[in-house]
This record gives C-alpha cells, structure tokens and sequence, in this order.
C-alpha cells in the first residue's frame, strides 16, 4: 500500500505485506525492477529491507515498510527477492 499514482524520481513510502505460513522475520528482502522495453536491472528500495516481527498483523501476515525512487516513468516490472531469491513480481506505471 502506498500513494498513487506513483511517482518518477519521488521516493514514496510503501508497505508490503506478506500472507502465509512461512516464517520471513528478519530475511533481506531486495526491490528491483525493470522498465517496459529495457532489459536492466534497477535498485528500487532505498536502504535495506526486512519482515520484522513486531510488524506482524495476524499470524500469517507482516508487513515491512520501505521506500520506494523509481528513475523514469512508464511500465516497470517490480521484482521482489527474499534472501537473494526470486520471490514474486508486480507490474506497475510510473507517471
């Protein structure tokens, strides 16, 4: 969750949640993306990233602040690693 739309050149502050069973509690957790019709890899999040436990919501769900600079607009895939491993991607547009 966050403000929209997002932003080029704006670092804004997000949140990212995760629903499930296994336990990410101090994991590093990179953001990357890739811009619609390149092929290189940006570093999204500024500083470093983790699932806290004290940001637990529920049981099976934490969250973990970060914030976000995105260099250009247009369509970027946001490619999410959790202890340097491909976890899951979103595409989103940057104005």
């Amino acid at each position: 969750t966050g403000p929209f739309p997002i932003k080029a050149k704006d670092n804004q502050k997000y949140f990212w949640f995760y629903f499930g069973k296994d336990k990410l509690y101090g994991q590093p957790v990179e953001v990357k993306a890739v811009k619609k019709g390149t092929e290189e890899l940006v570093d999204v999040l500024s500083g470093p990233g983790a699932f806290y436990e004290s940001a637990r919501v529920s049981p099976d769900s934490v969250n973990m602040p970060s914030s976000l600079s995105f260099p250009s607009a247009g369509i970027w895939k946001v490619l999410v690693y959790i202890e340097e491993e491909f976890y899951q991607s979103i595409v989103v547009e940057v104005v």
